[in-house]
């Protein structure tokens, strides 16, 4: 007896659209909260917020989206086998892009490109555009892509 899995992609997509949108919705009230108090927040609280804001690292939204990542490697990576096994001439294409987001997930994950903003905000003099570091380096990324 074989197992089949059926992959929804309307129900996926709602399911993916409302966590998205619970994880926006508790940051931005944390970020209200700690806004709107008159006091210093306690580290209890002060941790609790941090753990679903949108805009720091590993956290629970930042887990969401390596895992995000990592099933888009394991869809490229799907797709790169099932195109080896028909002989298709972009195969390779498919792998790499596999392998390309695995890499995007750890970045993801490990905060990589975080460790590039200060080097570089320093040797571009930090203005405008060059004040988020990793753009020159992810730009460079992109076009090699």
């Amino acid at each position: 007896m074989s197992a089949s899995v059926r992959l929804e992609s309307g129900r996926l997509a709602r399911y993916l659209f409302i966590i998205t949108g619970v994880l926006v919705v508790i940051s931005v009230i944390g970020d209200a909260f700690l806004l709107a108090a008159d006091t210093e927040p306690s580290k209890a609280t002060a941790h609790a917020v941090l753990m679903f804001d949108l805009d720091a690292e590993a956290n629970g939204p930042s887990f969401f989206s390596t895992g995000l990542i990592l099933a888009a490697a394991l869809l490229l990576a799907v797709i790169g086998r099932l195109k080896t096994h028909r002989d298709d001439l972009f195969a390779r294409h498919w792998q790499l892009l596999g392998i390309l987001f695995v890499g995007l997930a750890f970045d993801e994950f490990a905060s990589v490109h975080e460790t590039m903003i200060r080097p570089f905000r320093d040797l571009l003099g930090g203005r405008g555009i060059f004040w988020f570091g990793w753009v020159v380096p992810g730009a460079v990324f992109v076009a090699i892509v």
